[in-house]
């Protein structure tokens, strides 16, 4: 998933593909100036979804390190316990 999220970003960065928001500041004398209105890129949201795919993936990482750490630990107090 994060592959196609990354060859569609890198495809996606020179279209400037986005969604102007045209606020009432973005006119002067009535005319819709484009460089002063809020624009959304594609490619904008394709990077903060993959930001947020590897974050969730380095919370998983660091859940399954502890969970072995946590088990490990459990272990030599089973070993211990035996050997007495």
């Amino acid at each position: 998933m994060k592959e196609i999220i990354t060859y569609l970003w890198l495809a996606l960065i020179p279209t400037q593909l986005g969604r102007h928001f045209w606020l009432v500041e973005s006119r002067v004398l009535g005319m819709k100036i484009d460089y002063l209105s809020i624009i959304l890129y594609l490619s904008d949201i394709l990077w903060v979804v993959w930001v947020y795919l590897e974050t969730r993936n380095e919370k998983q990482d660091t859940r399954n390190e502890k969970q072995e750490t946590r088990n490990e630990k459990q272990e030599t107090r089973n070993e211990k316990q035996e050997v007495w």
